[in-house]
């Protein structure tokens, strides 16, 4: 009798326990998802800039003529 109550006052700490770990699996792609996101928005903010560079400096050539 008293193994069987240890084992099933066990049970439910293990239970709660999985949620959160299933949490972290969770949080862990999307962690990294963001991260991909926020690379991906960072080389293609530097890239815009650099268009936007280089027409200034055509629109500023074209000025001067």
């Amino acid at each position: 009798l008293g193994q069987n109550s240890a084992r099933s006052t066990s049970q439910p700490e293990k239970s709660g326990s999985d949620p959160l770990s299933e949490d972290n699996k969770q949080s862990g792609p999307l962690t990294k998802s963001l991260a991909s996101l926020a690379n991906e928005y960072r080389s293609l903010s530097i890239e815009c800039l650099k268009v936007l560079r280089v027409e200034m400096q055509l629109e500023t050539i074209f000025h001067l003529q």
